[in-house]
C-alpha cells in the first residue's frame, strides 16, 4: 500500500496564496464602492400620483435624524418639480419621542416650502 505523506505548505506558498486573495478582495470592494456611488448619484425620479417619505429615526432631542431629513429634502425638490401633487410622511411614535417621524417630516416639508 503506498504512504500517504503531506508536505507542510512553505511560508512563500501561504503568503503568495493570502496576498492573491487580499487583492482580489479589495479590488471587489472596490468595484462595490463604485457602483454604490455611481447608483446613488443617479436620479429615476418620474411623475407619479403622489411621493411616499418613509419614516427614519429621531434625535433624542426630537429633531429629525439625518435619514429623516435627507428624505424629506429630497421630497419637497421632487414635489417643487412637479413630480407629485401629494406628499404622505410616515413613521411612528416611539415611548420616548413627543412627536411622531411623520409630524417632524410635516414641518420639514413646510420649512422647504
Amino acid at each position: 500500500m503506498p504512504s500517504l505523506s503531506f508536505r507542510r505548505p512553505r511560508w512563500r506558498t501561504v503568503f503568495r496564496i493570502t496576498a492573491v486573495v487580499l487583492a482580489v478582495w479589495v479590488a471587489a470592494c472596490g468595484v462595490m464602492g463604485g457602483l454604490i456611488v455611481w447608483a446613488g448619484d443617479r436620479s429615476t425620479a418620474q411623475k407619479s400620483d403622489v411621493i411616499i417619505v418613509l419614516g427614519a429615526g429621531l434625535r433624542r432631542d426630537g429633531g429629525p435624524g439625518d435619514a429623516l431629513y435627507r428624505r424629506s429634502v429630497w421630497a419637497a425638490r421632487a414635489y417643487q418639480d412637479g413630480l407629485a401633487p401629494v406628499i404622505i410622511c410616515t413613521g411612528g411614535q416611539s415611548e420616548t419621542q413627543r412627536r411622531s417621524e411623520a409630524e417632524v417630516c410635516r414641518e420639514l416639508l413646510l420649512d422647504e416650502g
